[in-house]
């Protein structure tokens, strides 16, 4: 189970996200961060 919710979890890229909240930013939306955590 471990490794099938590490596999789900994992982006498939390299996500910077200081670069896409400037670029939401300068669009004029907001920029919204979820975290998700298994118990």
């Amino acid at each position: 189970m471990e490794d099938a919710l590490v596999l789900i979890l994992t982006p498939k890229c390299s996500i910077d996200i200081l670069r896409d909240v400037h670029a939401a930013k300068e669009q004029g939306k907001s920029y919204v961060v979820v975290f998700v955590g298994v118990s």
